[in-house]
């Protein structure tokens, strides 16, 4: 894949960001979630094996904690992981050769806005916690629209925006206070985990069912996830 050198721009701080956190990544946002995140991985893997994929693009698939997911709970599916960082998918081929899934599993270096695909390909497109990311959602949605076969699903699970004032007063300042000092804590990039949540807060309020909708998808509706933190949005091209 090729890029124009101002994209390339763009995205290498965000790529080296993340290629400097990837041993700990996994680690931190365990600890981070209180283990909740494994829970909502579950729950997104179960609605995608709902769809019974033989072929499965998970974007954005940092160390392939959702993609290893998918593949332990369906024993058919192919799946190619796609991320803009070389350290984290070496961390997620280590993952799928330590449980022998990788005869089934492809990690590959790939940006959203030009996916490595000629077109309608994949059953299901997921993306978990990678959507605030994207330097283009319009563009990365039509992109993961076309290299999905007629009648595939899309499923992207991104953080939202807790219901309730005491939950959300809470909610925020965990995110703004400890994320930020735990992260430095194990990581020693507090840097990165500042640029995270800034990218939690500022992604809050976008219309991503919106969007869907504009890029083609049809059946576009939200399940929200421990009282709205997580959002799993599901859409299907027709």
């Amino acid at each position: 894949m090729k890029e124009g050198n101002d994209k390339q721009k763009k995205q290498q701080p965000v790529e080296k960001m993340f290629d400097n956190i990837a041993s700990s990544y996994d680690r931190l946002n365990h600890i981070l979630s209180f283990n909740i995140d494994k829970l909502w991985r579950k729950h997104m893997v179960k609605m995608v094996a709902e769809c019974r994929p033989k072929n499965m693009l998970d974007v954005a698939t940092g160390t392939g904690d959702l993609s290893i997911m998918a593949a332990r709970k369906m024993s058919d599916v192919l799946i190619t992981g796609v991320d803009i960082s070389e350290g984290m998918l070496e961390l997620a081929r280590e993952k799928a050769s330590k449980r022998k899934l990788d005869v089934r599993m492809e990690f590959v270096v790939g940006d959203v806005e030009n996916l490595p695909s000629a077109g309608e390909e994949f059953d299901v497109v997921t993306v978990a916690f990678g959507i605030r990311n994207f330097q283009n959602l319009e563009a990365s949605l039509a992109e993961m629209y076309r290299v999905l076969n007629k009648d595939g699903n899309i499923f992207l699970m991104e953080f939202g925006k807790p219901h309730g004032k005491l939950f959300t007063r809470l909610y925020d300042y965990y995110s703004k206070v400890i994320m930020p000092r735990v992260g430095e804590m194990i990581s020693g990039n507090r840097a990165a985990y500042l640029y995270l949540v800034n990218s939690i807060r500022a992604f809050a309020n976008v219309d991503v069912l919106s969007l869907m909708r504009t890029a083609g998808f049809e059946e576009c509706e939200a399940t929200y996830l421990t009282d709205g933190v997580a959002v799993i949005y599901k859409g299907k091209k027709r």
